[in-house]
Formats: C-alpha cells, structure tokens, sequence
C-alpha cells in the first residue's frame, strides 16, 4: 500500500442534513489528514454540492438507483472508490487527528471492519434482531457484530465483499416481514456474510468513543482520532465541535450553516428523540427548518 492510491469515500444522499454533514467531516479530515475523500450523492445532493461546496471532495460519484433501497448505499462504495485501498467513513462523525495508525492497522488487510465475532449461543441482539436466530437461519458458524461508522477495503476484495452484502439484503435481509420485526441496519448484512466461513477479514480498532465513554468526555480528554455518536455526547463536547466545524467552514470559504444539521441530528437521535420521534409532525417541522436556511 503507497499514499499515492489510497483515499476515504462517504455517502450523502436523501436527506440535505446528510451532505451538510459529510462536509465537515472532510473539512475536519483534511485538517488532520492529506488522503483524498471522494463522496457518494444522489441527484439531488449532486446539485446542492455544484452550487455550494464544489472543491470541498475530491471526486463526487452518483449513486445508481438500484442502490436506494432501504439503506443498501454503502454497498456501492467498493464499486464507487477511485482509489486502490479505502477506508469508508460515515458523513456524521468529526476527525480529530490523524488516520496514520488506521492505515497501519490496515496493512495486509483485504476487508477490514471494526466489531467482534460473535459465536455459538448468545442473548446478545443486533439491530432489533437475536443473534443466535440469525445465526440459525443463516447457518451461521460466527455473526460479526459490526459499527459500519468505519471500514476499509481493498477495490477487488470490497467489490466482491459488499456485492454479496448487497445481494443478501436486497433478497433475505430487507423484506417485508422482516421489516415488520424490527430495525433493519446496512450493519446487518455485514455481519452476516463477514461471519460465514470462507470470508477473510481482519479486524480494525475503534478509533472512535463507544456511547458509554463519549458521555462522559470533555473536548480535552478526546485522544481517539474520530467521533460519533453525538447523540449522547455532553453538550461540552457538542458546542467544542460545532465551533470548530464552523471554523473550517469559514476557512475554507463556504456558508457556516453547521449548528443547524448537528443539532437536528442530535435531537433526531438523541436523549430529546421523544419530543422529535421520526416522521412526526415536530420531526417533518425540523426538517423543514433546516432545508429553509440552509436553502
């Protein structure tokens, strides 16, 4: 692996607080980081990144329609990357430092995912979902609970890796009386095919802050080199990076917007989700209130 070919993807499409996202974190990438970050959009935040943020990514690629399924987009980034090796970052997180010992980690790595494999009979659930029944129906020797925040790939071996995933979520995974039982995450198709015999993967370490340990943090005791979950993050850590990402965008010329997106993703997510339960009239109005100022 040389820095000459290898780079990070994201994906942004559907919802504007998204690509408002994926901006700050690449802005906050390149102030730690000198890799290329291409971005994976849909029509829509095609148009909005040419008319405000052109230059922000350094390739922008369209999401082909089959991929809108539920939320099957990430399985098109080994397809999309323009680069030999890629690490995939989700849009909402925020780099703090530098990605160097994540490259390390990397090395001789085909596909590499951040989570445990789990085996034999377990209470433990994923997505809504008990491990061991999936484990059962699937036929499963081990289930790879997986954060799909992160996760690297070499362009041949991720193109075949998320292909399958692809396809078992497409045709076993996102079905109607499965979506009818519970949540159904990108994550669970990973762990599926990561778990079945045959499949080489190596294991990546966290570098962000579990929920438990990112609540109790302040903006001096971040030593990871990533954070999300900032749904429970204390409100110190919150204004700390909201005031740096506003920072950057002024820097980097372009409209300081950020509090809007983060905060209405921390509310959607977070300990205030009663007040903003999804598809509720308050939840439709927040929404509304972004996409107005952030026009």
């Amino acid at each position: 692996m040389t820095t000459a070919n290898r780079g990070y993807i994201t994906v942004a499409t559907r919802h504007r607080r998204y690509l408002e996202m994926a901006v700050d974190m690449a802005l906050s990438l390149r102030e730690h980081n000198p890799d290329p970050i291409s971005i994976v959009v849909d029509k829509q935040m095609q148009r909005i990144l040419d008319r405000h943020y052109a230059g922000i990514f350094d390739q922008v690629i369209l999401l082909p329609t089959r991929y809108e399924l539920g939320r099957a987009r990430k399985y098109y980034v080994a397809r999309a990357t323009p680069y030999a090796y890629t690490f995939f970052l989700d849009a909402d997180a925020f780099i703090l430092g530098s990605m160097t010992p994540l490259w390390l980690s990397a090395r001789g790595c085909s596909v590499g995912l951040v989570g445990e494999m789990v085996q034999g009979e377990t209470d433990q659930a994923h997505h809504d979902f008990l491990i061991s029944d999936l484990m059962h129906e699937f036929e499963l020797d081990g289930y790879l609970k997986n954060n799909s925040s992160l996760f690297y790939f070499e362009k041949k071996a991720g193109m075949q890796f998320l292909d399958d995933c692809f396809e078992l979520y497409r045709d076993q995974i996102y079905t109607p009386t499965r979506r009818a039982q519970g949540w159904i995450g990108d994550e669970l198709a990973l762990a599926i095919v990561g778990g079945r015999a045959g499949v080489n993967l190596c294991h990546i370490p966290a570098p962000f802050y579990w929920a438990n340990e990112l609540a109790e943090r302040t903006p001096t005791d971040l030593h990871r080199p990533m954070i999300t979950f900032l749904d429970i993050a204390s409100q110190e850590v919150i204004d700390w990076l909201v005031a740096n990402a506003r920072r950057r965008r002024r820097e980097a010329g372009v409209r300081d917007i950020t509090p809007i997106h983060w905060w209405i993703e921390s509310q959607l997510n977070g300990s205030w989700s009663h007040w903003l339960p999804r598809g509720s009239q308050r939840y439709k109005m927040a929404l509304r209130i972004m996409n107005y100022f952030s026009g």
